[in-house]
């Protein structure tokens, strides 16, 4: 489907008069998703306009720190509390959903705690938001998730939770399985399905 990118983010300051938000619009309605880092770029340059000066900055950033060996940590972005991020409304009968990936999108309120945060999103007709969090993701490519799983793994994972057994498995059998395959340390997983290598506390060995 296809992804809005940071050309097609459209940002309106006329309505901070009116709704008390800048509006940041990403994409149109023919977008299913965005990259967080796109939305972040695209709300930076416009901040240093010279014709929006006179707006407060819009987002604050961080993430995407060296972790060694070429990872990094996804960006985190925060949206500040007079702006408002949306979709293009649809116009049904078919509600699409719209994905923020690639990090995580925080709301000033939720980044501070606030027992009851405001959204950062602002619901549209016919959309329905995904906000893909990845605080503790790491992002990596095909070949440093093989390498990996080869290195720290020797190939040798728990596929089976309720027997307990284990069988030897290739990193490239890991990378293209179906479904989530538990490594030994019972902490460290990779979803087939979503493409991802990821820590969950809550995975069991």
């Amino acid at each position: 489907m296809p992804v809005a990118a940071k050309a097609d983010v459209v940002i309106d300051k006329t309505t901070l008069g009116t709704t008390g938000f800048v509006t940041v619009t990403a994409g149109d309605a023919t977008h299913t998703s965005i990259l967080l880092q796109d939305l972040y770029d695209a709300m930076r340059e416009w901040e240093v306009e010279l014709a929006n000066l006179d707006v407060e900055a819009l987002v604050d950033g961080s993430g995407k720190e060296g972790l060694g060996g070429g990872d990094r940590r996804p960006p985190t972005i925060v949206v500040r509390a007079h702006v408002e991020i949306n979709a293009t409304a649809g116009t049904g009968p078919t509600v699409r959903i719209f994905t923020f990936s690639g990090g995580t999108l925080l709301s000033d309120e939720e980044a501070a705690g606030a027992a009851d945060p405001r959204s950062p999103l602002d619901p549209v007709a016919f959309v329905e938001y995904d906000r893909t969090k990845g605080q503790e993701g790491i992002l990596l490519n095909v070949d440093e998730l093989l390498d990996i799983w080869t290195r720290l793994f020797g190939g040798r994972l728990h596929v089976d939770e309720t027997t307990g057994k284990e069988r030897l498995k290739t990193a490239a059998d890991v990378l293209y399985s179906e479904a989530d395959i538990y490594s030994d340390d019972g902490v460290t997983a990779y979803d087939g399905t979503a493409g991802v290598a990821r820590r969950d506390e809550h995975i069991k060995p």
